[in-house]
């Protein structure tokens, strides 16, 4: 596999994701499941836009490249705000027409890395809507990593409303990734640090809200204990904790067993349903 990486400084960065792509991609197993080496060609430049990666493109040769990384989205931002989104949307588009015109085989991958701070939250909102738009045109395979790493990514859902809506936001990632994928990613919620005398009425409505969304909720919560915040202090594993010490251990480990146990029979149903979904497609 060919890779051409055309972007912004990020992309060109000191054991960034350019160099960690490198050295994920050179794996023997990644060599076998792909059937040859990738050689990975990186031409970005740091400080620069979409503007820019057109000329870049033109100077390259796209013939061979079987997939192509464009890295603009945090410095695109400027163009954006500056010129209006129809003049960046028409830059982007530009370089996505050109790669085409001279690769048509050739797969497009724009890459959303980062997030600044608030003051670009809604200006990077209206850029992610551009290039949705451009994604479903050309058939693009984007990656958000900026949605990706937003504060709602893995809440820690307690019982309150609010982390409840960050759960349900993280979902609606899963599900459009699920769609860019064309594959289901299992998933489900987890409560954590939940009251071990009784579930609160705070607990149970989100329990309620999130089921009534269709959102699979775990049936054993993690149960706030000490035990839990000691493993940060001792180290080790949960049973390694020196009993003497850290109060209701015992309770702790048969939590996280339950825990583990629902985990595992999810897996077993799951790997069950597909088994028999494929001796029936066979």
């Amino acid at each position: 596999m060919n890779i051409l990486i055309v972007g912004g400084s990020n992309s060109v960065m000191k054991h960034g994701y350019s160099d960690q792509l490198a050295d994920l991609l050179d794996r023997p197993d990644m060599i076998t499941l792909t059937g040859s080496k990738a050689q990975i060609t990186n031409l970005s430049v740091g400080a620069n836009s979409a503007m820019r990666g057109l000329e870049t493109l033109k100077g390259a040769d796209l013939d061979g490249i079987d997939l192509l990384i464009l890295e603009y989205f945090i410095n695109d931002l400027p163009v954006f705000s500056r010129d209006g989104a129809e003049f960046w949307l028409a830059c982007y588009e530009g370089m996505i027409r050109y790669a085409l015109s001279m690769n048509p085989r050739l797969r497009i991958m724009p890459l959303m890395l980062g997030r600044r701070d608030k003051q670009f939250y809604a200006i990077q909102n209206g850029m992610r809507d551009g290039m949705t738009g451009l994604a479903e045109k050309y058939d693009l395979k984007r990656v958000d990593f900026d949605q990706f790493a937003h504060p709602y990514f893995l809440p820690r859902s307690h019982g309150e409303s609010s982390v409840a809506k960050g759960a349900a936001k993280m979902i609606r990632l899963i599900h459009n990734q699920e769609r860019m994928v064309r594959r289901p990613i299992p998933h489900g919620v987890l409560m954590t640090r939940t009251s071990a005398a009784f579930a609160s009425r705070a607990l149970r409505n989100v329990r309620e809200q999130l089921r009534e969304a269709g959102i699979t909720v775990f049936g054993v919560p993690i149960v706030e204990r000490a035990a839990y915040r000691d493993i940060f202090d001792y180290g080790g594993l949960l049973r390694d904790l020196p009993r003497a010490q850290v109060s209701n251990l015992e309770k702790a480990c048969q939590n996280a067993n339950a825990f583990m146990g629902e985990i595992l029979t999810t897996l077993r149903k799951a790997k069950q349903a597909s088994e028999t979904k494929n001796k029936g497609a066979a």
